[in-house]
C-alpha cells in the first residue's frame, strides 16, 4: 500500500496491534473514566479556558471503535449507521412510496432484457435504505425501529429494514474516517494521488451528459468553468500533510454530525430520536431488552465521543502546527500545542522544560500576541522526538499510499496482528513436569479427528506434563499438524488446543 517502507510497516503494525489488544479493555469502564475525569470537570469548570487533557484515553477509545470483536463496537456502529439513515435524509418534496415502487418494478422488468440493470437495481435499493428515504417518503406509514422503542410504537404500519447489507457500507465509511484520523496521528499519509484525481477516474460520457441535460438535471458549463477545471487538473493539491489534515477534519465534522444528532419531536406520531436514543435501543437488543442497563448510556456516550474526537482533532491540528510551516506559526509553537503532541496531561510540563533549559524559546517579532517566550519550533520538534520521552511522537513520513487508506485495508492488518498475538501467547506458556492434566466429562461427538480422541482418552483420569512430553508417549503419537516434527517439537500449543476445546483440564 505504501510501497516498501519498513518504518511505515512498523507503525501500521503498531496501530493494528493496539486495536487487537483493546479487547482486554472494558469499554464501559473506559467511557465512564473519560466522562468522570475529562468531560464532567470541563462541563462544571468555572474557568473560561477549556480544561487541558492528554489524548491517551481518547485514542484508546478510537482503537476500541475499530475492534470488531468487541460488543461495544458492534452496538456503536449499528447505532451510528441507523442515525445516519435518519439524520442524513435528502430534501424530497413530491416523491412517495408509489414512485419508489414504480421505479423498482420498471428496473426489475427491464433487467430481464438488460443484465446491467440488475446492479443498478441493487444500488438503488441500497441508496433508499442507507438514506432512510422510505421514512421520508411515507411520513408515519413506515417507521424507524428505535423510534418505536422510544415512543411506544406510535404510527407503525411497517419498519425500516436494518439488515447488514444496507448498514455495512455506512459502517465501513464511518470506520474509514476513524482509520484516517489514527493514521494521521501516527504520522502517515492517507490520501493518494492528485487532489482532483478522484474526479477523473471514470469520466462521464457526452452521451450521459446530453441525456441528463435533456431531462433538466444538468446544464452545459460555461467556458469560464471549463477553463477553471482544466487548470485545477494540473495543480497538486495534496502535496503535504496539510491536505490530509483538512480532509480528515471535514470528515470528522461529518462523523460528529451523527453522534450529536438529537432528532426532533414535532408530535408523538412523527417522533424522530437522536443518536443517544438509538444507541440505548440497540444496546437493549444486545442485552436481552434490559432497559435499566441501557438507560443513560446514550447521553453519556454522546458526550464522551464528542469530547474524544475533539481531543484527537486538536492533536491532529497541533501536529500540523508543530511539523509544518504555518502562516503565523513558522518560528514557534504554543505550550499547549507542544503538550498536546507530546501526550502530556498538563502544559506546565512544557514550561518546566523551558525553565530547565531543555527547550529554547522564541525571541523574535510576531504579530501573534504573547509569542515571545513560547517554544521555538525547531527546538520543540527535537524535544518532542527525543527517544527518551515517555510517549513516542511519530515524525511525519511524507509518502503517499497507492490508494486512499480505508478501514478495509486496516482490517486485514488487524487480523494479522491478532494471529501474531495468539502465536506469542502459545510460546509464552510454560508447563512444569509435575503439572497434571485429566480428561473432562465433556462428551466427544460430531466430526472429531480420531487422533485427537485417542490422546484425550489416553490422558484419562490424570497424566503429568512429563508423561505427555515423553519421547514415545501416546500423546505425541496422536499429534497431527504440518509443523510438528516427531519427538523434537514442543507440545505446548497442542495442550493449549486441548484445554481450549474443553476435552481435557489442568488439575494441578
Amino acid at each position: 500500500m505504501y510501497y516498501e517502507n519498513k518504518n511505515i510497516a512498523s507503525r501500521i503494525n503498531e496501530i493494528a496491534s493496539n486495536i487487537a489488544k483493546s479487547n482486554a479493555v472494558n469499554p464501559w469502564e473506559l467511557i465512564n473514566k473519560i466522562y468522570d475525569d475529562e468531560v464532567e470537570p470541563k462541563i462544571n469548570s468555572k474557568s473560561k479556558h477549556k480544561k487541558f487533557n492528554s489524548y491517551h484515553n481518547s485514542l484508546n477509545l478510537a482503537f476500541l471503535l475499530l475492534n470488531e470483536e468487541n460488543v461495544f463496537s458492534e452496538i456503536f456502529w449499528k447505532s451510528y449507521a441507523q442515525t445516519y439513515q435518519v439524520s442524513n435524509n435528502l430534501f424530497i418534496d413530491d416523491m412517495g412510496v408509489d414512485d419508489i415502487k414504480n421505479i423498482i418494478v420498471s428496473l426489475e422488468k427491464e433487467s430481464k432484457k438488460n443484465k446491467s440493470l440488475e446492479l443498478t437495481l441493487s444500488k438503488f435499493k441500497n441508496f433508499i435504505s442507507q438514506n432512510g428515504l422510505l421514512r421520508t417518503f411515507s411520513k408515519t406509514q413506515i417507521e424507524f425501529t428505535p423510534t418505536l422503542t422510544q415512543w411506544k410504537g406510535f404510527g407503525a404500519l411497517a419498519l425500516l429494514n436494518d439488515d447488514d447489507e444496507s448498514l455495512n457500507p455506512i459502517i465501513d465509511h464511518g470506520k474509514s474516517i476513524i482509520t484516517k484520523m489514527i493514521f494521521n496521528i501516527y504520522g502517515l499519509r492517507v490520501i493518494s494521488g492528485l487532489g482532483t484525481e478522484s474526479y477523473f477516474h471514470e469520466k462521464i460520457s457526452n452521451k450521459d451528459i446530453n441525456f441528463l441535460i435533456k431531462n433538466n438535471l444538468l446544464k452545459k458549463a460555461s467556458k469560464k468553468h471549463k477553463d477553471r477545471l482544466e487548470e485545477l487538473t494540473y495543480i497538486e493539491f495534496n502535496n503535504s500533510f496539510n491536505w490530509d489534515t483538512n480532509y480528515i477534519e471535514l470528515k470528522l465534522d461529518e462523523f460528529l454530525k451523527q453522534i450529536n444528532f438529537r432528532g426532533d419531536i414535532e408530535d408523538p406520531i412523527e417522533g424522530k430520536i437522536g443518536f443517544y436514543g438509538i444507541f440505548e435501543s440497540v444496546m437493549k437488543e444486545y442485552f436481552d431488552n434490559d432497559e435499566e442497563l441501557a438507560r443513560g448510556w446514550g447521553n453519556t456516550l454522546e458526550s464522551v465521543i464528542s469530547h474524544s474526537i475533539d481531543t484527537l482533532d486538536t492533536l491532529i491540528r497541533s501536529r500540523e502546527y508543530l511539523f509544518f510551516d504555518q502562516l503565523f506559526f513558522k518560528e514557534f509553537v504554543t505550550e499547549d500545542t507542544l503538550a498536546s503532541v507530546a501526550g502530556l496531561s498538563n502544559p506546565n510540563s512544557v514550561k518546566n522544560a523551558i525553565n530547565n533549559g531543555e527547550i529554547e524559546t522564541f525571541s523574535g517579532k510576531s504579530i501573534i500576541k504573547d509569542a515571545e517566550g513560547q517554544p521555538a519550533k525547531n527546538s520543540a520538534i527535537n524535544w518532542a522526538l527525543d527517544k527518551k520521552r515517555k510517549y513516542v511522537v511519530h515524525e511525519p513520513i511524507d509518502e503517499k499510499p497507492e490508494k486512499d487508506i480505508d478501514y478495509k485495508y486496516l482490517s486485514g492488518e488487524i487480523i494479522k496482528a491478532r494471529q501474531a498475538i495468539e502465536k506469542s501467547k502459545k510460546k509464552s506458556v510454560i508447563f512444569n513436569d509435575n503439572d497434571m492434566f485429566a480428561r473432562t466429562d465433556k462428551e466427544i461427538f460430531g466430526r472429531v479427528a480420531d487422533h485427537n480422541k485417542r490422546r484425550w482418552e489416553w490422558i484419562g483420569k490424570g497424566k503429568t506434563f512429563k508423561e505427555l512430553n515423553a519421547k514415545n508417549s501416546t500423546y505425541r503419537e496422536c499429534i497431527d499438524r504440518k509443523t510438528y516434527k516427531k519427538h523434537t517439537s514442543p507440545i505446548t500449543q497442542d495442550i493449549l488446543y486441548d484445554l481450549n476445546s474443553g476435552y481435557i483440564k489442568q488439575i494441578k
